[in-house]
């Protein structure tokens, strides 16, 4: 079958996810409830998963927030999983989070935010980051290890962000996507099926 069929049929059933993930949209803008701190400046140059938790207090956006449930918490698992992925795989995950780290401090910064902004831009500079340093390059022999730093068990999480690599490597050409959303069908079904 057409590749573009299986990624249609990957997007649709990650659609269904979005009910798992309610962006708080309240557009009341937050003011700092922290002075800005050079410890946590020196997370977003030191490519450390720090800056989530200076934001998150500067910022606070809870009970649902791009900063912790996402951010911080694959940031830790990239971590907890390095060596599972190849060496360009590891070269990648140094850059990527360097880049989000230093975006995420750029965040940081700011006089005043609204939580929508926090949770959008989150996700938007995440993608940015994850393209520009080579996801294209490293998704398919990596497939394995993303699988375990994005497991399924955690729908709340894993749903959003599933949604978002299948956005990213649509920029990475039909063969590609194709390929890789016929795989993450044939896992994710038989997680379902368990």
């Amino acid at each position: 079958m057409n590749s573009l069929f299986y990624t249609g049929c990957f997007l649709s059933m990650l659609g269904l996810g979005q009910a798992w993930w309610i962006f708080n949209s309240n557009e009341e803008q937050l003011e700092p409830q922290t002075d800005i701190e050079q410890s946590c400046l020196d997370a977003g140059n030191d490519a450390s998963c720090a800056v989530y938790g200076c934001i998150q207090r500067r910022f606070p956006c809870l009970p649902h927030s791009f900063v912790i449930d996402h951010g911080e918490n694959y940031c830790r698992r990239y971590q907890n999983h390095f060596d599972l992925f190849d060496a360009a795989g590891q070269d990648w995950i140094t850059r990527s989070q360097a880049c989000m780290s230093r975006t995420m401090a750029d965040m940081y910064r700011l006089p005043s935010t609204t939580c929508h902004a926090l949770n959008s831009e989150g996700w938007d500079r995440m993608s940015a980051c994850y393209v520009r340093e080579g996801f294209c390059s490293i998704a398919w022999d990596n497939r394995e290890a993303l699988w375990q730093v994005f497991q399924v068990h955690d729908l709340r999480h894993t749903i959003r962000m599933w949604r978002e690599i299948v956005e990213i490597a649509i920029g990475c050409g039909e063969q590609q996507l194709g390929r890789f959303s016929i795989w993450a069908l044939e896992k994710i079904a038989v997680f379902r099926d368990k």
